[in-house]
């Protein structure tokens, strides 16, 4: 398998001689479907309660029934897409991608450079509220050899159309994040943070939520044209 070792380094990796791509079905998440070296009694009930409460809910903060709520909620939205086509054993948006619902537009716009395109797709990604644009290659060496449903388990190929040979990568805008509580995302690391103040993480993390509908409102207002938003190429 080929290295460009060039972009590796750039990038900030290493690659080993020993390096090889491997199957869905072998990442550690998958693994916790069919490997009994990682799937247990815990894993179990993790997911058992996406749909279903606990029978004793633990006073350990972190694992109350509220926290449990809260994870729920925030992947309500997600899991409305994913579940649309389960019974095709298809989880559309996390493991599968999504099912086209309509045919593309018969007219294609022309751009003059592979360079204007770019410029065009960074400047769509802003407006969607991407801080941080990337077109990168698609590099194999990061593809899984082969998929896995969660479902089923059965695996299938990777099946990418050659012509889809670049990558886009959007992350949110950092002077954003700067504006959060403690200036960054909430993750599972604030449960350390905070410790026993469940009241200041609840309230961080609420706070966090609070700008998320605010970016969403601003994004619809720009949309439907009640608001202008300054929108600049990423350089």
């Amino acid at each position: 398998m080929i290295r460009d070792t060039a972009t590796d380094r750039a990038a900030g990796f290493e690659i080993g001689p020993d390096f090889e791509a491997f199957a869905q079905r072998n990442d550690f998440y998958r693994r916790s479907f069919w490997d009994r070296s990682v799937r247990n009694e815990k894993t179990e009930r993790f997911y058992a309660t996406y749909r279903e409460p606990l029978s004793q809910w633990r006073k350990a903060d972190g694992f109350t029934q509220r926290d449990y709520a809260l994870r729920n909620a925030a992947w309500h939205v997600s899991d409305l897409f994913t579940e649309a086509r389960r019974d095709d054993d298809r989880r559309e948006g996390f493991s599968d991608p999504y099912t086209q619902q309509l045919p593309p537009a018969s007219a294609r716009v022309a751009f003059a450079t592979p360079q204007a395109a770019a410029k065009e797709i960074k400047r769509v990604a802003r407006a969607f509220g991407a801080g941080d644009v990337g077109i990168a290659a698609r590099d194999e060496r990061w593809m899984y050899t082969a998929k896995m449903s969660d479902m089923s388990g059965i695996e299938r190929p990777v099946d990418i159309p050659p012509a889809l040979d670049n990558v886009i990568v959007l992350a949110p805008n950092p002077e954003w994040i700067a504006t959060l509580p403690n200036g960054k995302l909430p993750d599972r690391a604030d449960f350390k943070l905070f410790g026993d103040d469940t009241a200041g993480r609840v309230k961080a993390w609420s706070a966090a939520l609070t700008e998320s509908e605010r970016l969403r409102d601003e994004f619809a207002a720009w949309v439907d044209g009640r608001l202008r938003i300054d929108v600049r190429p990423l350089t």
